[in-house]
C-alpha cells in the first residue's frame, strides 16, 4: 500500500517537526560469540550502513547521530562519510541506556522529536 499521498495530506495540516534520529550501536557483541553486529555483512555491505542509509532516506529525519564503541569510531565514520545528514559519530557508555543519553547531548537544539534505533536491526522502514 502506498501510503505518500496520505503522508503529504498530513503534512499540509501537522507541519512537519525537526526530526532527529539516534543510532545506537556501542554495544559489546557479547551474545553473538564475538560477531560485532553493526559491521557483520547483510547484502553486501556492514548492517550499520543500511540503518544509517535507512534514516538519511527519511524526509522526515534531518540528522543523525551514531553512538558507538570506541574502537569503532574511525571504521564507521569512514564507512558513513558519504551521508549528509550524519551530524556526529561519538562513543558511547558503559549501558545502552547512557549511550541514548550521550546522543541525545549532541543533537542541535532545533531537534523536536528524536527516534532511537538499535543500529544492529537494519531493516526498519
Amino acid at each position: 500500500m502506498d501510503i505518500s499521498k496520505y503522508t503529504k495530506a498530513a503534512r499540509k495540516v501537522l507541519p512537519l517537526k525537526y526530526c532527529a534520529a539516534v543510532i545506537v550501536a556501542a554495544g559489546t557483541a557479547s551474545r553473538m560469540g564475538g560477531i560485532d553486529k553493526v559491521m557483520a555483512p547483510l547484502g553486501g555491505e556492514p548492517m550499520i550502513v543500511r540503518t544509517v542509509r535507512t534514516f538519511q532516506q527519511c524526509d522526515a529525519i534531518r540528522e543523525i547521530v551514531v553512538v558507538t564503541r570506541g574502537d569503532l569510531l574511525v571504521p564507521i565514520m569512514d564507512l558513513c562519510h558519504g551521508f549528509d545528514k550524519l551530524t556526529a559519530v561519538i562513543v558511547g557508555g558503559s549501558s545502552r541506556a547512557e549511550s541514548v543519553a550521550k546522543g541525545l547531548t549532541v543533537l542541535s537544539a532545533k531537534a523536536k522529536l528524536v527516534a532511537v534505533q538499535d543500529g544492529a536491526r537494519p531493516l526498519v522502514t
